[in-house]
Protein backbone atom coordinates (compact mmCIF):
# COMPACT_ATOMS: atom_id res chain seq x y z
CA UNK A 1 0.00 0.00 0.00
CA UNK A 2 1.34 3.66 -0.33
CA UNK A 3 2.46 5.62 2.08
CA UNK A 4 0.20 8.13 3.70
CA UNK A 5 0.91 11.67 3.05
CA UNK A 6 3.21 13.09 5.88
CA UNK A 7 1.00 16.25 7.65
CA UNK A 8 1.69 19.63 6.98
CA UNK A 9 2.82 21.70 9.85
CA UNK A 10 -0.86 23.06 10.19
CA UNK A 11 -2.77 19.69 10.32
CA UNK A 12 0.01 18.55 12.95
CA UNK A 13 -1.93 17.69 16.46
CA UNK A 14 -1.06 20.32 19.03
CA UNK A 15 1.30 19.54 21.44
CA UNK A 16 3.54 17.38 18.52
CA UNK A 17 7.45 17.79 19.07
CA UNK A 18 9.32 20.25 17.08
CA UNK A 19 11.32 18.16 15.49
CA UNK A 20 8.15 16.08 14.05
CA UNK A 21 7.65 19.70 12.02
CA UNK A 22 10.82 19.69 11.48
CA UNK A 23 11.50 16.13 9.55
CA UNK A 24 8.92 17.59 7.24
CA UNK A 25 10.57 20.38 6.16
CA UNK A 26 12.17 20.45 2.50
CA UNK A 27 15.83 20.63 2.04
CA UNK A 28 17.49 23.68 1.93
CA UNK A 29 19.04 24.65 -1.58
CA UNK A 30 22.48 23.99 -2.27
CA UNK A 31 25.07 26.46 -2.09
CA UNK A 32 26.25 28.50 -5.38
CA UNK A 33 29.33 27.45 -6.68
CA UNK A 34 31.93 30.56 -5.93
CA UNK A 35 32.87 32.20 -9.31
CA UNK A 36 36.80 31.61 -10.17
CA UNK A 37 38.90 35.17 -10.26
CA UNK A 38 40.27 35.83 -13.19
CA UNK A 39 43.68 35.67 -13.09
CA UNK A 40 45.49 39.21 -14.22
CA UNK A 41 48.00 38.90 -16.62
CA UNK A 42 50.00 41.45 -18.73
CA UNK A 43 47.74 41.32 -21.68
CA UNK A 44 44.52 41.74 -19.70
CA UNK A 45 45.93 44.72 -17.95
CA UNK A 46 47.05 46.73 -21.09
CA UNK A 47 43.23 46.16 -21.93
CA UNK A 48 41.79 47.64 -19.06
CA UNK A 49 40.17 50.86 -19.64
CA UNK A 50 42.15 53.60 -17.75
CA UNK A 51 41.36 55.33 -15.23
CA UNK A 52 39.32 58.74 -16.28
CA UNK A 53 41.56 61.63 -15.28
CA UNK A 54 40.53 65.13 -13.54
CA UNK A 55 40.99 68.16 -16.14
CA UNK A 56 44.09 70.60 -15.20
CA UNK A 57 42.97 73.72 -13.75
CA UNK A 58 44.74 77.02 -15.03
CA UNK A 59 46.94 78.42 -12.60
CA UNK A 60 45.27 80.56 -9.98
CA UNK A 61 42.11 78.48 -9.87
CA UNK A 62 40.81 75.67 -7.52
CA UNK A 63 38.02 73.84 -6.31
CA UNK A 64 36.14 74.29 -3.19
CA UNK A 65 33.81 72.12 -3.04
CA UNK A 66 31.24 69.77 -5.24
CA UNK A 67 30.15 73.03 -7.19
CA UNK A 68 31.92 75.84 -6.30
CA UNK A 69 35.30 77.03 -7.69
CA UNK A 70 37.48 79.73 -7.19
CA UNK A 71 38.86 81.46 -10.61
CA UNK A 72 41.30 84.08 -10.57
CA UNK A 73 41.89 84.85 -14.43
CA UNK A 74 45.25 87.05 -15.08
CA UNK A 75 47.29 88.51 -17.52
CA UNK A 76 50.07 90.67 -17.78
CA UNK A 77 51.99 92.27 -20.91
CA UNK A 78 55.65 94.49 -21.45
CA UNK A 79 56.73 96.31 -24.58
CA UNK A 80 58.42 98.69 -25.98
CA UNK A 81 58.36 100.88 -29.24
CA UNK A 82 58.47 104.42 -30.93
CA UNK A 83 55.79 106.71 -31.52
CA UNK A 84 55.45 109.92 -33.94
CA UNK A 85 51.90 112.26 -33.22
CA UNK A 86 50.53 109.31 -31.65
CA UNK A 87 50.05 110.28 -27.76
CA UNK A 88 49.92 113.82 -28.77
CA UNK A 89 50.20 116.13 -31.40
CA UNK A 90 53.88 117.37 -32.57
CA UNK A 91 55.16 114.80 -30.37
CA UNK A 92 57.69 111.90 -30.90
CA UNK A 93 60.33 109.63 -29.11
CA UNK A 94 60.90 105.81 -27.59
CA UNK A 95 58.43 104.43 -25.01
CA UNK A 96 57.80 101.38 -22.64
CA UNK A 97 54.93 100.32 -21.22
CA UNK A 98 53.66 97.62 -18.68
CA UNK A 99 50.22 96.12 -17.33
CA UNK A 100 48.76 93.37 -15.38
CA UNK A 101 44.89 92.88 -14.55
CA UNK A 102 43.41 90.10 -12.06
CA UNK A 103 40.11 89.47 -11.52
CA UNK A 104 39.59 87.38 -8.45
CA UNK A 105 35.84 85.54 -8.38
CA UNK A 106 34.13 82.76 -7.45
CA UNK A 107 31.38 80.31 -9.96
CA UNK A 108 28.84 78.28 -8.66
CA UNK A 109 27.85 75.23 -10.81
CA UNK A 110 29.03 76.31 -14.17
CA UNK A 111 28.18 79.60 -13.79
CA UNK A 112 24.97 79.62 -12.55
CA UNK A 113 26.03 82.25 -10.27
CA UNK A 114 28.92 84.43 -10.52
CA UNK A 115 31.40 87.03 -9.07
CA UNK A 116 34.55 88.90 -9.45
CA UNK A 117 36.46 92.16 -8.17
CA UNK A 118 38.41 92.80 -11.40
CA UNK A 119 41.98 94.93 -10.77
CA UNK A 120 43.77 96.39 -13.56
CA UNK A 121 47.22 98.78 -13.50
CA UNK A 122 49.28 99.66 -16.42
CA UNK A 123 51.96 102.21 -17.11
CA UNK A 124 53.31 103.81 -19.67
CA UNK A 125 57.10 105.88 -20.04
CA UNK A 126 58.16 107.96 -23.07
CA UNK A 127 61.70 109.11 -23.52
CA UNK A 128 62.05 112.02 -25.86
CA UNK A 129 58.62 113.42 -24.78
CA UNK A 130 56.86 113.86 -21.48
CA UNK A 131 54.15 111.83 -21.79
CA UNK A 132 53.88 109.61 -18.96
CA UNK A 133 50.93 107.83 -18.09
CA UNK A 134 49.49 105.57 -15.50
CA UNK A 135 45.98 103.77 -15.26
CA UNK A 136 44.68 102.01 -12.52
CA UNK A 137 40.97 100.65 -12.15
CA UNK A 138 39.44 98.52 -9.72
CA UNK A 139 35.87 97.52 -9.65
CA UNK A 140 33.31 94.35 -9.15
CA UNK A 141 31.37 92.13 -11.36
CA UNK A 142 28.50 89.73 -10.77
CA UNK A 143 25.64 87.51 -12.58
CA UNK A 144 23.40 85.11 -11.96
CA UNK A 145 21.29 82.93 -14.11
CA UNK A 146 17.25 83.45 -13.65
CA UNK A 147 16.59 80.46 -16.22
CA UNK A 148 17.75 78.16 -18.69
CA UNK A 149 18.51 81.23 -20.62
CA UNK A 150 17.97 84.08 -18.77
CA UNK A 151 20.41 85.53 -16.76
CA UNK A 152 21.04 88.91 -15.24
CA UNK A 153 23.99 91.01 -14.32
CA UNK A 154 26.03 93.79 -12.47
CA UNK A 155 28.92 95.88 -12.75
CA UNK A 156 30.88 98.66 -11.28
CA UNK A 157 34.04 100.07 -11.78
CA UNK A 158 36.54 103.16 -10.53
CA UNK A 159 39.23 104.34 -12.66
CA UNK A 160 42.07 107.02 -12.28
CA UNK A 161 44.41 107.82 -15.22
CA UNK A 162 47.47 110.39 -14.41
CA UNK A 163 48.91 112.12 -17.00
CA UNK A 164 51.30 114.61 -15.11
CA UNK A 165 53.56 117.77 -16.67
CA UNK A 166 52.14 117.12 -20.46
CA UNK A 167 53.22 119.42 -22.79
CA UNK A 168 50.05 121.43 -23.64
CA UNK A 169 49.47 122.41 -27.16
CA UNK A 170 47.21 125.29 -26.32
CA UNK A 171 49.67 127.21 -23.92
CA UNK A 172 52.91 127.88 -25.42
CA UNK A 173 55.18 129.99 -23.69
CA UNK A 174 56.33 133.03 -25.73
CA UNK A 175 59.93 134.01 -26.86
CA UNK A 176 61.23 137.55 -26.07
CA UNK A 177 59.96 138.50 -29.15
CA UNK A 178 56.33 137.30 -28.54
CA UNK A 179 56.17 134.47 -30.64
CA UNK A 180 54.99 130.93 -29.44
CA UNK A 181 57.94 128.94 -28.05
CA UNK A 182 57.84 126.21 -25.68
CA UNK A 183 55.12 124.69 -24.00
CA UNK A 184 54.16 124.99 -20.47
CA UNK A 185 52.99 121.73 -18.78
CA UNK A 186 49.96 120.88 -17.37
CA UNK A 187 47.67 117.83 -15.26
CA UNK A 188 44.64 118.57 -16.82
CA UNK A 189 44.19 115.40 -19.55
CA UNK A 190 44.28 112.76 -17.29
CA UNK A 191 40.74 112.24 -15.61
CA UNK A 192 39.09 110.15 -12.82
CA UNK A 193 35.50 107.98 -13.43
CA UNK A 194 33.33 105.87 -12.20
CA UNK A 195 30.32 103.62 -13.65
CA UNK A 196 27.93 101.42 -12.67
CA UNK A 197 25.92 99.52 -15.11
CA UNK A 198 22.92 96.53 -15.04
CA UNK A 199 22.72 94.13 -17.69
CA UNK A 200 19.87 91.23 -18.49
CA UNK A 201 21.04 88.78 -21.37
CA UNK A 202 18.20 86.26 -22.93
CA UNK A 203 20.12 83.62 -24.78
CA UNK A 204 17.80 81.69 -27.25
CA UNK A 205 20.28 79.89 -29.10
CA UNK A 206 22.34 80.57 -31.26
CA UNK A 207 21.88 84.29 -29.92
CA UNK A 208 22.53 85.96 -27.18
CA UNK A 209 20.74 89.37 -27.02
CA UNK A 210 21.56 91.77 -24.22
CA UNK A 211 19.62 95.13 -22.51
CA UNK A 212 22.32 96.94 -20.79
CA UNK A 213 21.85 100.48 -18.70
CA UNK A 214 24.70 102.19 -17.56
CA UNK A 215 25.61 105.57 -15.41
CA UNK A 216 28.86 106.83 -15.60
CA UNK A 217 30.88 110.34 -14.56
CA UNK A 218 34.18 111.14 -15.51
CA UNK A 219 35.92 114.46 -14.01
CA UNK A 220 39.07 116.22 -15.23
CA UNK A 221 42.08 118.16 -13.40
CA UNK A 222 41.49 122.35 -13.54
CA UNK A 223 44.39 123.84 -14.79
CA UNK A 224 45.00 127.40 -13.10
CA UNK A 225 44.66 129.36 -16.39
CA UNK A 226 41.17 128.61 -16.93
CA UNK A 227 38.77 131.16 -15.84
CA UNK A 228 35.24 130.21 -16.31
CA UNK A 229 34.28 134.09 -16.65
CA UNK A 230 36.85 135.98 -17.90
CA UNK A 231 37.70 133.18 -20.28
CA UNK A 232 35.41 130.81 -20.77
CA UNK A 233 36.19 128.91 -23.67
CA UNK A 234 40.10 127.91 -23.42
CA UNK A 235 41.16 124.89 -21.59
CA UNK A 236 37.66 123.97 -20.63
CA UNK A 237 37.49 120.72 -18.48
CA UNK A 238 36.48 117.50 -19.92
CA UNK A 239 34.16 116.95 -17.22
CA UNK A 240 31.42 114.64 -18.40
CA UNK A 241 28.14 112.60 -16.69
CA UNK A 242 26.38 110.17 -19.11
CA UNK A 243 23.64 107.76 -19.00
CA UNK A 244 22.98 105.26 -21.75
CA UNK A 245 21.03 102.25 -22.74
CA UNK A 246 22.35 100.02 -25.10
CA UNK A 247 21.23 96.68 -27.08
CA UNK A 248 23.55 93.80 -27.89
CA UNK A 249 23.24 90.87 -30.22
CA UNK A 250 25.43 88.24 -30.65
CA UNK A 251 25.92 84.62 -32.07
CA UNK A 252 27.13 82.23 -34.79
CA UNK A 253 25.25 81.00 -37.82
CA UNK A 254 25.80 78.01 -40.13
CA UNK A 255 27.53 76.43 -37.12
CA UNK A 256 30.04 78.37 -36.14
CA UNK A 257 30.86 79.71 -39.61
CA UNK A 258 29.04 82.93 -39.45
CA UNK A 259 30.17 84.94 -36.48
CA UNK A 260 28.16 88.44 -35.53
CA UNK A 261 28.11 91.09 -33.22
CA UNK A 262 25.68 94.35 -33.02
CA UNK A 263 25.00 96.78 -30.51
CA UNK A 264 22.86 99.88 -30.95
CA UNK A 265 22.89 102.47 -28.11
CA UNK A 266 22.02 105.74 -27.29
CA UNK A 267 23.88 108.08 -24.39
CA UNK A 268 23.13 111.34 -22.85
CA UNK A 269 25.82 113.76 -22.13
CA UNK A 270 26.67 116.66 -19.87
CA UNK A 271 29.34 118.38 -19.99
CA UNK A 272 28.81 120.66 -16.71
CA UNK A 273 31.86 122.83 -17.15
CA UNK A 274 31.47 123.88 -20.42
CA UNK A 275 28.94 126.36 -21.99
CA UNK A 276 26.89 125.66 -25.02
CA UNK A 277 27.65 127.33 -28.20
CA UNK A 278 25.54 129.86 -30.77
CA UNK A 279 24.69 128.14 -34.17
CA UNK A 280 27.77 129.21 -36.75
CA UNK A 281 29.40 131.80 -34.73
CA UNK A 282 30.39 129.55 -31.44
CA UNK A 283 29.99 132.18 -29.14
CA UNK A 284 28.81 131.38 -24.98
CA UNK A 285 28.02 134.88 -24.43
CA UNK A 286 29.88 133.82 -20.74
CA UNK A 287 32.45 137.18 -19.63
CA UNK A 288 31.83 140.02 -17.09
CA UNK A 289 28.82 142.15 -17.82
CA UNK A 290 26.63 141.55 -20.76
CA UNK A 291 24.26 138.60 -21.97
CA UNK A 292 24.42 135.33 -19.11
CA UNK A 293 26.06 132.79 -20.63
CA UNK A 294 24.53 129.78 -22.42
CA UNK A 295 23.44 126.22 -20.54
CA UNK A 296 25.93 123.83 -20.05
CA UNK A 297 26.09 121.87 -23.03
CA UNK A 298 24.12 118.92 -23.54
CA UNK A 299 24.07 116.18 -25.97
CA UNK A 300 22.06 113.08 -27.25
CA UNK A 301 23.62 110.66 -29.33
CA UNK A 302 22.52 107.30 -31.22
CA UNK A 303 25.13 105.27 -32.57
CA UNK A 304 24.82 101.10 -34.07
CA UNK A 305 27.98 99.12 -35.08
CA UNK A 306 28.23 95.56 -35.80
CA UNK A 307 31.33 93.42 -37.07
CA UNK A 308 31.06 90.35 -39.19
CA UNK A 309 33.61 87.26 -39.16
CA UNK A 310 33.69 84.28 -41.15
CA UNK A 311 36.42 81.72 -42.48
CA UNK A 312 38.17 80.73 -44.74
CA UNK A 313 39.53 76.79 -43.81
CA UNK A 314 41.63 76.79 -46.99
CA UNK A 315 43.44 79.07 -46.52
CA UNK A 316 43.80 79.02 -42.85
CA UNK A 317 41.96 82.79 -42.66
CA UNK A 318 39.37 84.31 -40.43
CA UNK A 319 37.65 87.68 -42.26
CA UNK A 320 36.06 90.36 -40.09
CA UNK A 321 33.85 93.31 -41.71
CA UNK A 322 32.70 96.17 -39.74
CA UNK A 323 30.55 98.84 -39.68
CA UNK A 324 28.44 101.69 -37.96
CA UNK A 325 27.12 105.01 -37.75
CA UNK A 326 27.14 107.90 -34.58
CA UNK A 327 24.94 110.67 -34.50
CA UNK A 328 25.89 113.32 -32.25
CA UNK A 329 22.79 116.15 -31.38
CA UNK A 330 23.82 119.28 -29.79
CA UNK A 331 20.26 120.04 -28.20
CA UNK A 332 21.14 123.87 -28.09
CA UNK A 333 21.91 125.53 -31.63
CA UNK A 334 23.30 122.37 -33.31
CA UNK A 335 26.53 123.89 -33.41
CA UNK A 336 28.32 120.56 -32.20
CA UNK A 337 26.05 118.50 -34.17
CA UNK A 338 27.63 115.71 -36.12
CA UNK A 339 27.33 112.61 -38.07
CA UNK A 340 30.23 109.35 -38.39
CA UNK A 341 30.63 106.87 -40.77
CA UNK A 342 32.82 104.24 -40.01
CA UNK A 343 33.80 101.47 -42.17
CA UNK A 344 36.14 98.35 -41.42
CA UNK A 345 38.20 95.04 -42.43
CA UNK A 346 40.31 92.72 -41.76
CA UNK A 347 42.16 89.37 -41.32
CA UNK A 348 43.65 86.76 -39.11
CA UNK A 349 46.18 84.22 -40.76
CA UNK A 350 46.90 81.46 -38.56
CA UNK A 351 49.47 79.01 -40.44
CA UNK A 352 49.73 76.63 -37.59
CA UNK A 353 47.66 76.66 -34.36
CA UNK A 354 50.79 78.83 -32.32
CA UNK A 355 51.24 81.88 -35.52
CA UNK A 356 49.16 84.68 -35.93
CA UNK A 357 49.20 87.54 -38.09
CA UNK A 358 46.44 90.11 -38.52
CA UNK A 359 46.34 93.06 -40.41
CA UNK A 360 43.19 95.34 -39.99
CA UNK A 361 41.96 98.72 -41.96
CA UNK A 362 39.26 101.09 -40.26
CA UNK A 363 37.51 104.16 -42.32
CA UNK A 364 35.84 106.98 -40.59
CA UNK A 365 34.40 109.84 -42.17
CA UNK A 366 32.50 112.68 -40.35
CA UNK A 367 30.39 115.51 -41.43
CA UNK A 368 28.88 118.71 -39.14
CA UNK A 369 25.40 120.48 -40.34
CA UNK A 370 25.58 123.97 -41.94
CA UNK A 371 25.28 125.41 -38.19
CA UNK A 372 28.42 124.01 -36.74
CA UNK A 373 30.44 127.08 -38.35
CA UNK A 374 30.29 129.96 -40.74
CA UNK A 375 32.78 132.09 -42.52
CA UNK A 376 32.84 135.55 -40.76
CA UNK A 377 34.45 138.16 -37.59
CA UNK A 378 37.21 136.14 -36.75
CA UNK A 379 36.26 133.18 -38.74
CA UNK A 380 38.10 132.76 -41.90
CA UNK A 381 36.63 130.20 -44.49
CA UNK A 382 36.91 126.53 -44.58
CA UNK A 383 39.68 125.22 -46.36
CA UNK A 384 36.85 123.24 -48.66
CA UNK A 385 33.75 123.16 -49.45
CA UNK A 386 31.05 124.75 -47.77
CA UNK A 387 30.30 122.26 -44.17
CA UNK A 388 33.09 121.00 -42.12
CA UNK A 389 33.92 117.43 -42.50
CA UNK A 390 36.57 115.06 -41.50
CA UNK A 391 38.02 111.77 -42.33
CA UNK A 392 40.34 109.40 -40.87
CA UNK A 393 42.23 106.39 -42.29
CA UNK A 394 43.92 103.92 -39.65
CA UNK A 395 46.14 100.52 -40.49
CA UNK A 396 47.27 98.39 -38.07
CA UNK A 397 48.77 94.97 -38.20
CA UNK A 398 50.37 92.38 -35.78
CA UNK A 399 52.45 89.47 -35.44
CA UNK A 400 51.71 86.60 -32.61
CA UNK A 401 53.58 83.64 -31.86
CA UNK A 402 52.19 81.50 -28.79
CA UNK A 403 54.44 79.28 -26.07
CA UNK A 404 53.23 77.20 -23.31
CA UNK A 405 49.68 76.77 -25.24
CA UNK A 406 49.48 80.45 -25.80
CA UNK A 407 50.58 81.27 -22.30
CA UNK A 408 53.22 83.25 -23.33
CA UNK A 409 52.67 84.94 -26.49
CA UNK A 410 55.63 87.59 -27.78
CA UNK A 411 54.70 89.78 -30.96
CA UNK A 412 55.41 93.05 -32.86
CA UNK A 413 52.61 95.23 -33.84
CA UNK A 414 52.35 98.29 -35.99
CA UNK A 415 49.69 101.53 -36.82
CA UNK A 416 49.15 103.91 -39.03
CA UNK A 417 46.82 106.97 -38.88
CA UNK A 418 46.00 109.79 -41.56
CA UNK A 419 43.49 112.51 -40.14
CA UNK A 420 42.25 115.28 -42.62
CA UNK A 421 39.60 118.00 -41.99
CA UNK A 422 38.37 121.40 -43.77
CA UNK A 423 38.35 123.09 -40.47
CA UNK A 424 40.70 125.74 -40.49
CA UNK A 425 44.45 125.75 -39.06
CA UNK A 426 44.65 127.76 -36.14
CA UNK A 427 47.56 130.50 -36.77
CA UNK A 428 48.71 132.50 -33.64
CA UNK A 429 47.00 135.71 -33.21
CA UNK A 430 44.76 135.58 -35.98
CA UNK A 431 42.60 132.27 -35.81
CA UNK A 432 41.31 132.27 -32.95
CA UNK A 433 42.17 135.83 -32.83
CA UNK A 434 44.42 137.55 -30.35
CA UNK A 435 45.60 133.99 -29.23
CA UNK A 436 49.19 132.31 -29.20
CA UNK A 437 49.00 128.74 -30.13
CA UNK A 438 49.64 127.34 -33.48
CA UNK A 439 47.72 124.10 -34.30
CA UNK A 440 47.79 122.19 -37.63
CA UNK A 441 44.36 119.57 -37.93
CA UNK A 442 46.16 117.41 -40.66
CA UNK A 443 47.92 114.73 -39.65
CA UNK A 444 49.99 111.44 -40.01
CA UNK A 445 50.65 109.53 -37.01
CA UNK A 446 52.59 105.79 -36.52
CA UNK A 447 53.42 103.50 -33.47
CA UNK A 448 55.84 100.96 -33.57
CA UNK A 449 56.45 98.42 -30.57
CA UNK A 450 57.09 94.76 -29.59
CA UNK A 451 56.71 92.98 -26.16
CA UNK A 452 55.12 90.07 -24.97
CA UNK A 453 51.77 89.15 -23.31
CA UNK A 454 51.29 86.32 -20.66
CA UNK A 455 48.03 84.55 -19.25
CA UNK A 456 47.91 82.32 -15.77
Amino acid sequence: AAPAAAPTPAEAAPGAAPEAAAETAPEAAPEPARKKKKRRTAKSAAEARPKRKRARLPMLHARLGRRWMFLAPASARAGAGFAQDWFQRDAEGAFVEAGADIAPGVRYSRGRFQAALPVAVAHRETFGTALRQTDLSAGATTSLELGEAWELAADGRFEQRWRPDWPDPYQPKLDADGQPGALRTTDRFGYTGWLAGLEGRWRPEPVTLTLRGEVAQRVTPVDPAWDAVLNPTHLIPGDVSRWGLQLGARGALLGDALRFRATLRYDDLTHPLADARDARTGLTHGGPGGAPPNPAQHDRRVGLETEWSAPWAAALTRFRLRGGVEHNQDTFEDYDTWTRWHAGAGATVRPWSTLAIALDYDFRWRTYTADGYAEGSGHPALESGSERADTEHQVGGEVSYGLWKRALVPYVAGRWLRSETNFPDYVPYVFPMGVPYRLEWDRTAFRVDAGVRARF
